[in-house]
């Protein structure tokens, strides 16, 4: 193995399950389900072009948690919508029987 001039490092040997973080969209789409709260520093453009990515690689239910506003996003193939604390965040079709109060998502562990 050749080390790389630049950089000085020896590239990693790849097996297919190596290059695969644990939250890499096979998991994600065989789940059908994602949930990701955006960097402090994501645009609302990368958001949702991150959501739209997910839904385009077989996830049927995406939601982004957003703490600044207090707000879960929620993405399907078909629609999008903006729950806030009076809400209640469901599973819809895909997570049947889930359901959680906003307000509970952003409330402090352990009160």
């Amino acid at each position: 193995m050749r080390t790389d001039p630049r950089s000085g490092h020896k590239p990693a040997r790849h097996t297919p399950q190596a290059r695969r973080p644990a939250t890499s969209l096979p998991t994600a789409t065989r789940n059908r389900t994602a949930a990701q709260a955006p960097t402090p520093t994501a645009t609302s453009r990368e958001v949702r072009d991150k959501a739209q990515m997910w839904l385009r690689h077989g996830v049927r239910l995406v939601w982004v948690v957003c703490p600044d506003t207090r707000t879960v996003d929620v993405h399907q193939t078909d629609r999008a919508a903006t729950l806030g604390e009076q809400d209640t965040l469901s599973g819809l079709d895909v997570l049947a029987g889930f359901a959680c109060p906003i307000k509970a998502v952003f409330e402090p562990m352990g009160q």
